[in-house]
């Protein structure tokens, strides 16, 4: 139990063991006091640890000179050493250990002498007394070697080198590592030898030829090619290895091998910094999670095989594998079955297996075949045939990959083909971001019937291009759609498709219809403009066009394109890591006319603005919040006073009810809706406020786990912490009534004007608030009953009980 370290368990045993120890057995008691006062240094109650060590060493300094003895001394002052040092009493440690030392040198014992210069290195190692580490860990690392211990003597030696490289004593501790290697290579391979190499390479940047440097690190990777990858210290290697490339990039001879070079820097680059963020996302993953499972599973086998780790590439694709068995059955699962056989194949092509690995090609080929996806089965039946040649036999799937058109429909002249590319991504808790393998579908529209659209404004979706083939093949290439985004066990799946469309036929009755389409004509007003016998081709080709996402017909694209392009996965982001926005955060970098004069505002403050001053100046974004239920009656008063009525616009015909909160036209588009999470009195579910009545209307059960996946991955733990997330949506047709295209900024400012209300009624409360857009939008509106065609989340107030601050 002791070595497992099951502290407080081991030490009621000893305890129990020395309430049965007769007076007389002095060693054996004091043997087990020592073992009481190690389970306690181990659970850190070093005060309790000390007075059992001080009276075990007592009684074996009474005792009479043996071997066990001294042994027994040399432990106790070793661990009063310890304890010392834990407490922070420096002086009364080295004193502790330098009596270690004395005692296992009087004891005669080699190894006790060889441990004791060792902890007499590490604790000023750790003082950075590098000069008396140095001197320490040499002593430790001969006696060591004397013992014929290579490991533990490569282990000082490696230490020691990690002190000299402090000490700006480069070439010392250049000789050190290699001397650690050279005992490394009579030892079984290990993480050290990797920790060693790497450190020895860093040294020698700069003082020895790159290729020797690279061929020290991959040596160690070749010697250590057989432990388990979640090793950190070998992909630390491949961080070692990049930084060589690099270095061999900048000096290359030509343009060729500088290009070769960096991609092998982007490589081993990606390596280092995903492989590690892999492992801790699959031991993250809790049970029942086995579509994340696989998924991680798949990439690390996908690493392993760049990392040319083959054997554990194909043992870890087979365990994703067989853990996305375990997952519900779906469209979703063959496509990541799919890729995970597909990379297998790859293994074990690469380890010159070709009769499996055709296997496995022809298991990815059949989940493509049966998801549709034409690039997916394109890239399999070119793998398949290369290991059926190689294997000797022959792919009896080896055609073309991609059908041929379909028979142009007689009744409508034309023939309409959608193209999609879809990007796979699978986004984990972690913040992790897998892609996947990019699929390709290919669909034909068929005419069917459907209402009239004869009075709808028809106009190309904006971004979208086209042009014309050599054939005469009219093409439209759109923009890249809002991603759909798909819970799974452990992760969400995220797909984003860019379609082209590809018309043949109808030629001069499509281009007649593109010159007049400008939004500002009706379906039946481009009809009537086209030649008699053109109008049902032509109306067939406007209906093509709309199902196909060519053409819109509601005649409102500019908001919703604003709107949608804003959405999270549609636009890339600035691509600033953590450190990079922290630094734009604190820069100061705002807007200044050096030139221009200055006035000093006065500091002094009305009596009439002490509240509101008071408010603002405590008001901050927080994102700890406690997880505790906020009472109903101070709720009640936020969302009433934040958002409730205010007054009364008397018209000519009709009064208008005044709110607490400004809007465009007095025409309060932005809908309110509580999600009630933990507030006392109100069951969670998700409600709608009617702010002129001053009611809330349940409006549908809230199933939290969808929630919470509705929400990015890095703000789950915090939304989960809050009372209730107070959702703001645009309600587009009211506005767009009165404003059309040109009034949604007028939209967002409503629902910035509100939840600035919300959050500073919510601080003179005594709650926390801070707006919130974090979301998966698609599965937010989905979460909240919206019909997306009418109405959208835009922006969110996260209410609660935040964690308390440390005092500043």
């Amino acid at each position: 139990m002791l070595q497992a370290q099951n502290w407080d368990h081991a030490r009621q045993l000893f305890e129990a063991i020395d309430a049965r120890l007769p007076p007389a057995r002095a060693f054996e008691r004091a043997v087990v006091l020592e073992r009481i006062g190690q389970c306690l240094l181990g659970a850190s109650r070093f005060d309790a640890a000390m007075p059992q060590l001080h009276a075990a060493l007592t009684l074996a300094q009474r005792l009479a000179p043996a071997r066990a003895v001294g042994r027994l001394v040399y432990m106790l002052h070793a661990a009063l050493g310890d304890g010392f040092r834990a407490s922070g009493d420096i002086e009364q440690a080295r004193q502790s250990y330098e009596a270690a030392l004395a005692a296992a040198r009087n004891a005669g014992d080699a190894g006790f002498v060889a441990q004791a210069w060792h902890r007499l290195g590490k604790f000023d190692a750790s003082l950075q007394r590098d000069a008396e580490a140095s001197l320490s860990y040499a002593q430790a690392a001969s006696a060591f070697r004397a013992l014929g211990d290579c490991a533990r003597a490569a282990q000082v030696l490696g230490e020691r080198g990690a002190c000299l490289a402090r000490a700006a004593r480069p070439a010392e501790a250049i000789a050190c590592y290699r001397e650690a290697l050279d005992l490394d290579a009579r030892a079984v391979p290990s993480r050290r030898q990797l920790q060693h190499s790497c450190a020895l390479a860093r040294l020698l940047v700069g003082s020895a030829p790159a290729a020797d440097i690279r061929r020290l690190v991959q040596h160690a990777l070749d010697a250590t090619a057989a432990l388990e990858p979640d090793a950190p210290e070998i992909w630390h290697a491949f961080g070692v290895l990049a930084d060589v490339a690099d270095i061999q990039a900048d000096t290359a001879s030509d343009a060729a091998t500088a290009s070769a070079l960096r991609a092998e820097y982007l490589l081993f680059h990606g390596l280092h910094l995903r492989v590690p963020q892999l492992f801790a996302t699959l031991a993250s993953l809790g049970q029942g999670k086995s579509f994340g499972a696989a998924v991680v599973f798949g990439r690390l086998g996908h690493s392993l095989r760049l990392a040319h780790r083959l054997e554990q590439s194909v043992r870890f694709l087979e365990q994703a594998l067989a853990t996305l068995a375990q997952a519900p059955e779906g469209g979703s699962r063959m496509g990541l079955a799919a890729m995970l056989q597909r990379d297998l194949g790859d293994a074990l092509l690469a380890l010159d297996r070709p009769a499996p690995a055709c296997h496995a090609y022809e298991a990815g080929l059949a989940a493509c075949t049966a998801t549709q996806d034409l690039a997916g089965q394109a890239a399999l039946r070119d793998r398949l045939a290369d290991a059926a040649r190689r294997a000797g036999a022959t792919a009896a799937t080896a055609e073309a990959a991609v059908p041929a058109p379909g028979p142009m429909p007689e009744s409508a002249g034309f023939r309409l083909t959608m193209i999609d590319e879809t990007a796979v991504s699978y986004v984990f808790d972690s913040g992790l971001l897998i892609d996947g393998v990019p699929e390709s579908r290919q669909t034909t529209w068929t005419p069917a019937g459907g209402a009239n659209v004869g009075a709808l404004y028809p106009t190309l979706v904006p971004f979208a291009r086209s042009w014309a083939d050599a054939d005469s093949t009219t093409r439209f290439a759109l923009r890249c759609e809002e991603p759909a985004f798909e819970p799974q066990p452990g992760c969400v799946l995220m797909r984003a498709t860019r379609r082209e469309v590809a018309v043949a036929g109808a030629v001069a009755v499509l281009a007649g219809l593109l010159r007049a389409m400008d939004g500002e004509h009706t379906v039946a007003q481009l009809l009537d403009r086209l030649p008699p016998p053109d109008r049902c081709v032509g109306d067939a080709l406007l209906r093509a066009l709309a199902d196909a996402g060519v053409i819109d017909l509601s005649g409102r694209t500019a908001g919703r394109l604003l709107h949608t392009l804003t959405k999270k996965g549609v636009l890339a982001g600035g691509g600033l890591d953590r450190d990079a926005v922290l630094h734009l955060a604190t820069d100061g970098g705002h807007r200044a006319y050096p030139g221009a004069p200055r006035t000093t505002l006065g500091r002094s403050i009305p009596a009439e603005l002490e509240a509101f001053h008071a408010i603002t100046r405590a008001r901050r974004s927080q994102r700890a919040y406690t997880g505790l239920p906020v009472a109903r009656q101070p709720f009640d008063a936020l969302l009433q006073i934040a958002c409730g009525a205010t007054g009364i616009l008397s018209g000519a015909s009709r009064d208008a009810t005044l709110r607490a909160y400004p809007s465009s036209g007095g025409l309060y588009a932005v809908e309110i809706y509580p999600v009630i999470l933990n507030v006392e009195g109100l069951p969670p579910a998700i409600y709608h406020l009617c702010p002129d009545e001053g009611e809330l209307e349940c409006v549908r059960p809230l199933l939290r786990e969808r929630l919470i996946e509705a929400m990015l991955p890095a703000e789950r733990e915090m939304i989960s912490g809050c009372a209730a997330l107070i959702c703001l949506t645009g309600y587009f047709p009211r506005h767009e009534y009165k404003y059309g295209e040109g009034g949604y900024r007028m939209l967002v400012a409503e629902s910035g004007h509100l939840s600035q209300n919300l959050i500073l009624a919510a601080t003179a409360l005594g709650l926390s608030a801070r707006p919130f857009g974090g979301v998966f939008d698609a599965l937010l509106n989905d979460v909240l009953g919206l019909d997306p065609s009418q109405e959208q989340f835009l922006l969110a107030v996260a209410l609660g009980h935040a964690m308390p601050q440390p005092s500043s």
